[in-house]
């Protein structure tokens, strides 16, 4: 019990820059998607968080601040224990209307995103959308192998 303790102490010490950040990769070609990404230790799953509206995660000072329910609820999805990515925008399109969060290239954005999480962190990745992200989650999901 002492040692988690330690444990404990030591993860809540470290700076949030440290642990949590912002990531993009390259989807499509010249097409990148940044996600917050918020790794924790022993995690049970990896969820994928895509927020309604435009789509976006509102970044300012490093950190996401939409209002967005997912994208604010981030922190008690990690803290229940789950790695979370809050997915943004893809650099190509301003904002993502319903028919684009339909669209095969919506889904290859959404996909590639997930391959890379389950490769480089090996645990399933879940989907959650609010709103019109639920337009992505189940698009992603229907077109899934």
């Amino acid at each position: 019990m002492l040692r988690l303790a330690i444990a404990l102490l030591a993860f809540a010490s470290l700076p949030a820059s440290a642990v949590d950040r912002l990531v993009g990769i390259e989807t499509r070609p010249g097409v990148k998607v940044a996600y917050w990404w918020m790794e924790r230790p022993d995690a049970v799953a990896t969820v994928m968080l895509l927020p309604g509206g435009e789509g976006g995660i509102g970044m300012k000072d490093g950190v996401p601040t939409s209002s967005n329910f997912l994208v604010r609820s981030r922190d008690l999805f990690a803290a229940a224990g789950y790695n979370v990515a809050v997915v943004g925008k893809p650099s190509d399109r301003q904002d993502l209307d319903p028919g684009f969060r339909a669209s095969p290239d919506h889904v290859a954005d959404r996909r590639r995103i997930a391959e890379k999480l389950r490769k480089d962190f090996g645990k399933p990745v879940w989907l959650g959308g609010t709103s019109l992200g639920t337009i992505s989650a189940a698009a992603t999901a229907i077109a899934a192998d």
